[in-house]
Order: structure tokens, then sequence, then C-alpha cells
């Protein structure tokens, strides 16, 4: 008998490939790549931190000092005339105002504060709203600029208590020159008055502030740099 044959070909074993590896490996190469990310992005933190620290270490260390401290004028009282026997002819009594440092006013609240500082010294909070962007893009946003003058007791104590609330308000207390016998001797002691534009172009460069008082005419213009004494100097943090 001949030999018997089917038509099926031999079996034989085909390789076989775990998925479970394939993961496997998929996961490793993933967590290879985030960890070369991690290296590279700390890499890169840790340059930039060496070249802020070291190479210019000192430079950003008095920028943040120089930020840090403001140096706040502190003007002096203004000195006194006497007579020949020792009399003085003149005084200074302490008024109070209502000033604006414009460089710590929010710009958000702007608007607000002006409202609420119209409300209590009635000035318009328009017109203190153009005195505030006027100081904030000046060459001096820090000095305090005053808004309104001789303030009521009254008024600066309720001023006073709503400071906390009016970031960049501020209320001064100034000297306000009284003379004795009045006008009698006007004309030989003559006057002082806010320091005006031509006037403070003159004299910066003595630290005279925009807000200051100067002598105009008589005895207190021509003791001016005598009787206005050393200007001091305080510094904020």
């Amino acid at each position: 008998m001949g030999g018997y044959t089917t038509g099926r070909k031999p079996w034989r074993s085909e390789p076989y490939e775990n998925p479970a590896a394939g993961t496997t490996r998929a996961s490793k190469q993933k967590i290879f790549y985030f960890g070369l990310i991690v290296i590279v992005t700390f890499g890169v933190l840790a340059i930039q931190l060496a070249r802020l620290q070291i190479v210019r270490g000192d430079e950003f260390r008095y920028r943040a000092e120089t930020t840090r401290l403001r140096h706040v004028a502190v003007m002096p009282t203004r000195g006194l005339i006497y007579d020949r026997y020792g009399v003085p002819l003149v005084e200074n009594r302490a008024t109070f105002a209502a000033a604006v440092v414009a460089a710590d006013v929010p710009e958000d609240r702007q608007t607000q504060i002006a409202i609420v500082l119209q409300d209590l010294i009635g000035v318009p909070a328009a017109e203190i709203e153009q005195q505030i962007n006027a100081r904030r893009v000046s060459n001096d946003p820090f000095t305090p600029s005053i808004v309104k003058e001789n303030l009521p007791e009254e008024t600066a104590f309720t001023l006073r208590e709503r400071l906390s609330n009016l970031p960049g308000i501020r209320l001064l207390v100034e000297p306000r020159r009284l003379y004795i016998d009045g006008p009698m001797m006007s004309h030989i002691l003559g006057f002082v008055g806010p320091i005006n534009e031509d006037e403070y172009a003159e004299f910066s460069n003595s630290g005279y502030q925009m807000n200051d008082q100067i002598g105009k005419t008589g005895v207190e213009l021509t003791y001016e740099s005598l009787l206005r004494g050393r200007p001091g100097v305080r510094d904020v943090e």
C-alpha cells in the first residue's frame, strides 16, 4: 500500500511575543525620557541660580537694598526772629495738612481713595486724581504732595483714623508762621509762601522740596538760608 498523506502542512511552532513585555519596555522608555527632562530642567535652573547669585549677586543685592529703604526728607522747624531785646517777633504754630504719596497709591483703588478723601476734606476727587497722576509720572513720586492745608483739628483726627484704609494718604503736621504784631511789621519781616516752579528750579540742588515754604520778602527772604535750617533724612523700610 502506498503512503497516505493529507493536504495539511506539518505543524510548526510560531515565535510567541508576550504583550506584557512590550508594555514594560514602553514604560521604561517613558520613564527614561521623563527623567532626562527633569535632569535638564534642574540643570538649567542650577545655571540660572548660579548666574543670579554668583555672577550678578552684588548687582541684585544693591537693588534690593535701595528698594527696601526709602529716604524721606525731614524738614526743620523754621527759625524765629527776635528784636534787639530778645523778644520774639514770629512764632511757629502747628497746623495739619492732607497729602498724598503717589507711588503708594494703588492704581486700581485710586478713584475710590480720591472719593473718600473728597468726602473728608472737601477737595474734588477729580483734582485729587489729577494731582496723583501728575506726581506719579514726575521725577519724585515718593515725596508727599499736599492736597489741602490748614485742616481743622476734627477733620485731621477723622482723617488719621481712616489712614489704614487709605494707602498713599498722609496727615502732615506743619509749622505755620504767625507774626505777633500782625501787619505792623510786615514791611520789615516780610512773609513766607509755597515755593514756586522757578524757585524750585533754582534751589532744588540745596535740598528744597516741592512742598517747602520759602521767604518771599523782607527778613524772611534776606536770611532765608539761616532761618530755614538744615533738612534731615529719615530712612523708612
